[in-house]
C-alpha cells in the first residue's frame, strides 16, 4: 500500500470491490488495511478473514496472500486455521516456496513442530526465495538446528545467511555472533573473513 494510511486504504479498496467484487489484489488489499488498523473489532475481523480467503480463492499472487496469513488468523484469535490453510496450499502440486516459507514460520512458533519447520524452510529455500526471505530461512534453520543438538548443520546455515546479510548490518552480526558461537570463537581473536563479513576492511 506504499504510504497510503490504512484507512484512505480501505476506502479504495472498498471501491474497487464495489465495482469488481472479483478482484482478488483488492480482496487481500482489504485484509491488508484492516489488519493494520488495531484494535480489531470482530465483526472487522470476520470480513478481513473472509476477504483475504477470498483474495486466496481467486487466485492472488501468493506472495501477497500467504504473507499475511499468519497475522490475520493471529489476529483473529485462530492461529490453527491459519496453520491449515497453509497447510492444506502446500498440499496442492507445485506450491511456490514462498508458501512453504510461509507455512514453516507458522510451524517453528509451535510447540512440537520443529522438525516439520525445518522441512519447509528447506523446500522454500530450494525454491528459490526472494533475497530477504531466504536470509530469514537460513538464520531460522541455524536457529533449528542449534537447539535440537546439531551444530554442524546449524553452522552451515549461519554461514549461509551471513552471506546474504548485508554486510555490517543486523543480520550479519547475529550470524557472525552465530559462528563464531559454534567454531568456540568467543575469546579468540577475530579472523580476517569475520571482519569482512561485517563489512570492515581486514587486517593485512
Amino acid at each position: 500500500m506504499g504510504q497510503v494510511k490504512p484507512d484512505l486504504a480501505e476506502e479504495q479498496f472498498r471501491e474497487i470491490l464495489r465495482l469488481d467484487p472479483a478482484n482478488a489484489t483488492a480482496h487481500c488489499g482489504l485484509a491488508t488495511a484492516i489488519l493494520a488498523q488495531p484494535p480489531i473489532s470482530r465483526p472487522r475481523i470476520d470480513e478481513m478473514v473472509a476477504s483475504l480467503k477470498e483474495s486466496i480463492r481467486l487466485k492472488v499472487d501468493p506472495r501477497m496472500s500467504y504473507s499475511i496469513v499468519g497475522q490475520v488468523f493471529s489476529a483473529a484469535g485462530r492461529p490453527d486455521e491459519g496453520t491449515k490453510l497453509l497447510e492444506d496450499a502446500v498440499a496442492a502440486e507445485g506450491a511456490p516456496g514462498i508458501i512453504h516459507y510461509h507455512l514453516a514460520e507458522a510451524l517453528q512458533a509451535r510447540i512440537g513442530r520443529d522438525a516439520e519447520a525445518v522441512s519447509h524452510y528447506q523446500t522454500a529455500i530450494a525454491g528459490n526465495l526472494p533475497r530477504q526471505l531466504a536470509l530469514t530461512a537460513h538464520a531460522r534453520l541455524g536457529a533449528l538446528h542449534e537447539a535440537q543438538g546439531r551444530p554442524g548443520d546449524a553452522l552451515a546455515e549461519y554461514r549461509k545467511a551471513s552471506t546474504l546479510a548485508a554486510p555490517g548490518g543486523p543480520e550479519a552480526r547475529s550470524a557472525i555472533q552465530a559462528i563464531r558461537r559454534l567454531e568456540g570463537a568467543g575469546d579468540s581473536p577475530r579472523r580476517d573473513g569475520a571482519a569482512q563479513d561485517e563489512g570492515r576492511p581486514a587486517s593485512p
